[in-house]
């Protein structure tokens, strides 16, 4: 083939078709799913066992630091420590349910 000569034009070129499985979203929900077929797993597993009513070390703290909270009893003046959302996050849940 020349260099002169061209190609035949073929029509208007189209985007490659996305399969729906490539959606981000598609995605997300698989990975989400995934991530909670496994939590729920783990917890109908662990629910036999010693651990499941168990609080200890950083788990009792900040069920402590919660639940003062809740009665409006929190200490302000004493500085925060380990992570100073969470007890308020779970102190929300804890009046939510």
């Amino acid at each position: 083939m020349l260099s002169s000569q061209r190609s035949p034009v073929r029509g208007p070129s189209r985007a490659p078709r996305t399969r729906p499985i490539d959606s981000p979203l598609v995605n997300c929900a698989i990975v989400f799913t995934l991530a909670l077929a496994l939590r729920i797993a783990f917890i109908v597993r662990i629910r036999g066992t010693f651990l499941w009513g168990t609080l200890v070390a950083d788990a009792q703290t900040y069920w402590d630091w919660a639940s003062a909270l809740i009665a409006g009893s929190a200490d302000t003046a004493a500085p925060f420590f380990l992570a100073p959302l969470y007890p308020y996050l779970l102190a929300g849940f804890r009046l939510v349910a």
